[in-house]
């Protein structure tokens, strides 16, 4: 197995719609590459703290290329999510 994590700090009243957002856009990305298992996305709400995990099991196939591959695909959607979700918090509308 493969896993994929991403380490992000956020303003606490942020933490909701990361969360939101890591449901609508990020989980959905992952559940549509071949060889995923599961993702989760662990949050400290004291500290603004959040970790994304994302896990592969290609590589128990026999496939380690396409599994690093797909950890690094995760890892760059996840990134971007993660990204524009607090490029969007910081907005004010």
């Amino acid at each position: 197995m493969h896993v994929g994590v991403i380490r992000s700090t956020y303003k606490k009243g942020d933490l909701n719609q990361v969360v939101k957002e890591y449901k609508e856009s990020a989980l959905p990305a992952l559940a549509s590459h071949q060889g995923s298992r599961s993702g989760m996305l662990l949050v400290d709400h004291d500290s603004g703290d959040a970790i994304s995990i994302a896990i592969y099991e290609a590589v128990q196939a026999g496939r380690d290329e396409l599994a690093n591959f797909l950890v690094l695909l995760s890892s760059v959607v996840c990134i971007i999510v993660l990204i524009a979700s607090e490029n969007l918090l910081q907005r004010k509308f």
